[in-house]
This record gives C-alpha cells, structure tokens and sequence, in this order.
C-alpha cells in the first residue's frame, strides 16, 4: 500500500513529466526539481499550497538556479489549470521556509532567448550581446522586447558598422 507522501510525490512526477515535454527540459532539470520537492514536502510545505503549484515552483527555482531563461508565465501557461498567483505563492514559500537564496536570471540570457525565437540576425544579436554593447546600455526587460519588436517590425535593415 502506497503511502501519502508516495501517492503524492507521483503526482508531482505526472506533472513535472508533462513540463518536461513541452518544455524540452533536461534530465538533470527534473532531478533537481524533484529534490528540492522532497524538502518542501518534508517540511510540509506542500500541505500549504497544491501539488501542481508546489511543482511549478520547485521547477521555476531550478531553471533559475541553471540560468535557463524560462519565466513563470511560460511554466504555467503548461498547466492549463494553474494560476500564475498560485505559483508565485508556492516559489516564495519554497524560498522563505527552505531559505533558498533568491536566484535571478539576467537581462542577457532572455535575451539571447527571444533572438532566437524571433529570428534575429547573428549581427544584431552579437553587437547587442557584446560586451562593448553592455559596457554603456542597462536594459530592463520591457526594454529589450520593444527594441526585439520594433526591430522585426521596422521596415528597413537594422545596419551595424563594425
């Protein structure tokens, strides 16, 4: 006979296999997660929130921990029937009682992700990426999704001088 914390760590497991699929996660991402799963549900954290968001949490913690530019939004929007608030809730519980150290994923990571995704040339990309580039421009996230999106919607050829 299978015992409560079993049954529930096999939820936790059904869920995470799913975000793992269609998130193309690594094996290593899952094993973290689920250990750190295991701490939330021996210090009962997992009494305080559901499953599903206690899993999202434990997950979001370690792609930011990796430096894997994933956010919240994107994880949840996998669980049809998981609230953002929910999650957010669950990853600062997970912070508070486990004392995990908050992570952050840099303005640079996302945005070599979004690049990719919105097909921007290797040029624009390498000049924006550099260290030159960075030496004397900050940018907010919001920032560099409008300059990503005014880039693909101008019409003319963003040109870069060497």
């Amino acid at each position: 006979m299978s015992t409560s914390k079993e049954k529930n760590l096999q939820e936790a497991k059904q869920t995470l296999n799913l975000l793992k699929s269609v998130l193309n996660l690594p094996k290593k991402i899952s094993e973290n997660t689920i250990s750190i799963y295991r701490k939330a549900w021996d210090k009962k954290l997992v009494k305080r929130t559901t499953t599903e968001s206690m899993i999202v949490a434990c997950l979001y913690y370690t792609v930011k921990t990796e430096r894997m530019p994933i956010t919240i939004e994107e994880i949840t929007s996998k669980v049809m029937y998981l609230d953002k608030k929910d999650a957010l809730s669950a990853y600062k519980l997970l912070l508070r009682e486990l004392n995990l150290p908050k992570k952050n994923i840099s303005a640079r990571d996302y945005l070599s992700k979004m690049s990719e995704e919105l097909n921007i040339s290797e040029k624009i990309k390498d000049f924006v990426l550099s260290d030159y580039f960075s030496e004397f421009v900050t940018f907010t996230k919001k920032e560099i999704l409008i300059i990503l999106y005014d880039s693909i919607n101008s019409s003319s050829e963003l040109d870069i001088q060497d």
